[in-house]
């Protein structure tokens, strides 16, 4: 996610527009078509990040290209009410999110785009190589800060998208104590 400073922070206040996300070689990444609170997604490519994203707002999508997320899901862990609950713990699972539907996604929804459906389920092959992903968006409006969550070393933590992409916190390790996500919105 090479160009991202610049257009993203004119662009977050502005009615109506468009902007590129590319990697650092230019190669592009997300092509974002906005009017208000709609929004059109062209995915060029599925996320190369290996960490799951959350994102700042709640939003409806409905999907024109069928595709494939790597969905991160929290563990439940039994702990006495008398301690402290323990550190987070997730787990992964790849999961199809269907064309022609509308699919909610609360902000706290924490995935990774890998890329167009194949049409075969559960198989090293349902990512369709450089098939672009065709979204349509309803967004609501900013009610938090939004990240990455990464494991490292056996520990879970969450990193602010700033930090996590631009700061080098992509290879960061992760830092006891755990801190969740703020829930105050920043942009």
């Amino acid at each position: 996610m090479g160009r991202l400073r610049g257009e993203l922070a004119s662009s977050q206040d502005a009615w109506w527009g468009s902007h590129t996300i590319t990697n650092p070689d230019g190669d592009p990444y997300m092509t974002r078509y906005w009017l208000g609170r709609l929004r059109v997604h062209v995915f060029h490519r599925g996320d190369h990040d290996e960490d799951c994203h959350d994102h700042p707002w709640d939003f409806w999508t409905f999907p024109l290209t069928s595709y494939v997320e790597e969905v991160l899901h929290e563990q439940r862990q039994a702990y006495l009410a008398k301690n402290s609950p323990p550190p987070p713990k997730f787990f992964r699972t790849k999961e199809v999110v269907k064309r022609f539907r509308w699919h909610h996604r609360p902000a706290e929804h924490c995935h990774r785009v890998l890329g167009a459906w194949t049409g075969k389920n559960l198989t090293d092959d349902m990512v369709k190589p450089g098939g672009k992903i065709i979204t349509i968006v309803w967004q609501a409006g900013v009610r938090r800060k939004w990240g990455f969550w990464k494991e490292r070393q056996g520990v879970w933590c969450w990193q602010f998208w700033k930090d996590y992409i631009l700061a080098g916190g992509k290879n960061a390790p992760c830092e006891p104590p755990f801190s969740p996500p703020p829930e105050k919105p920043v942009r």
